[in-house]
């Protein structure tokens, strides 16, 4: 059986046309389709007002030029997804390319697409063969590529995912993913490569459980909508010395599970004279806006020099560790003044606070930190980080955005 036969196209209509520019290093547009009358004018100062003109979000404004000059520093391809709000309840979707490209007499330009994700529509035509994909014992899935909505998963998905045969269809699949970028970062995959091969990502079941997982797959058209249609499978072991296993592959910090241990092993050594261990929860505040304005890519160079500066701050005997995301814990033993652990707070919100440049752009970020003791506050490693997560909380609430 040829599995990419388990989905029939059907009619879809025309897909959004891509904008194409090439521009010089200046972001100057040498050429231009189908926006001509853009030719000459310099890409990186136009307005909002003028991308909206040509069916483009105005959004795209701010993010072209700091996307030029990535490129142009790194040589490399850059790829970003911009969404656009239409109304109060409707958002475009639009995936950006930007690759370096030689001009007349080899000097650098820039070669620019962006094309509009299309948009899913309401029809009932069912395109899935059900009865040849059920058969399959890997599970596999089809996702409308808008929104990561299930429109079909056989019973090899349902069990991966924990629940009823039956019972995906319908559901975004995007909670099921543990690192939040991982559908945006496939998302980009599939609308400018229409396909993707080997990714490596985390699914969380409904209880919890993890399982590493690599998706393969490409894109097709199911019940009158843009979909991808992804196969499922364990991700091969790695035997990785133990010591491998324990940090975290960013940061090169102690990853959730070592963490945890070191809080454990500090509790058990402070219990019987009842010393002070204290823990504090790091999280970084408009860290989304790196994420959302320049990348996933740009994102995790930041949090690996943010990573190091926080270290530079411990002593050789005191732990600092990445939980994932923008999140990290430091844990301090033998506190004989609580002052101390303030005097460190202090010095990594200063670290974490000084401007960082990567690839032509600078970017500024804060922390918010919040402590908590034992055994004042909590007498065990679970507790202790929970409760550090609250006080941070708090101390976070100045930096969420107004609703």
């Amino acid at each position: 059986m040829t599995l990419t036969n388990a989905v029939t196209p059907t009619t879809s209509g025309p897909e959004p046309q891509a904008h194409l520019y090439i521009c010089d290093s200046e972001g100057t547009c040498l050429r231009g389709t189908p926006a001509r009358e853009l030719e000459g004018q310099r890409l990186t100062k136009l307005g909002g007002e003028t991308w909206s003109t040509h069916g483009l979000p105005a959004s795209l404004a701010p993010q072209m030029e700091s996307c030029i000059q990535q490129v142009l520093t790194t040589g490399k391809i850059v790829r970003v997804l911009i969404r656009d709000m239409v109304g109060a309840s409707r958002t475009l979707t639009y995936a950006c390319q930007f690759m370096p490209t030689a001009l007349e007499g080899n000097s650098p330009g820039i070669a620019v697409k962006v094309q509009q994700v299309p948009e899913p529509r309401d029809m009932h035509e069912d395109a899935v063969n059900q009865r040849m994909v059920d058969v399959v014992p890997m599970p596999v899935v089809v996702v409308r590529v808008a929104d990561w909505r299930c429109l079909y998963g056989n019973t090899a998905a349902a069990a991966l995912f924990g629940v009823p045969d039956g019972r995906l269809e319908g559901q975004s699949l995007a909670p099921f993913f543990e690192r939040p970028g991982d559908p945006d970062r496939l998302l980009e995959n599939l609308v400018i490569d229409q396909q993707v091969a080997d990714f490596e990502t985390h699914i969380l079941d409904h209880e919890g459980q993890r399982y590493r997982t690599v998706i393969s797959g490409g894109c097709t058209f199911a019940r009158g909508n843009q979909a991808a249609m992804l196969f499922l499978s364990p991700a091969p072991e790695r035997h990785a010395p133990a010591v491998v296993r324990e940090r975290d592959a960013l940061t090169g910090l102690p990853n959730r599970t070592a963490l945890a241990d070191h809080l454990d092993a500090a509790i058990r050594r402070a219990a019987p004279e009842q010393q002070k261990v204290a823990a504090l929860f790091i999280d970084l505040n408009h860290f989304k806006n790196v994420n959302d304005g320049h990348g996933h890519r740009v994102g995790d160079e930041l949090l690996a020099v943010i990573a190091r500066r926080i270290a530079s701050c411990v002593r050789h005997y005191e732990t600092v560790g990445r939980l994932g995301g923008d999140e990290f814990v430091v844990v301090l033993e033998g506190i004989e003044d609580e002052r101390d652990t303030m005097r460190m707070k202090r010095d990594v919100q200063r670290v974490v606070s000084r401007p960082v440049r990567i690839g032509g752009l600078t970017l500024s970020v804060t922390a918010s930190i919040g402590i908590a003791y034992y055994p004042r506050d909590a007498s065990s490693a679970d507790d202790l980080i929970h409760t550090a997560d609250r006080a941070m909380y708090r101390q976070k609430m100045p930096h969420r955005p107004a609703l």
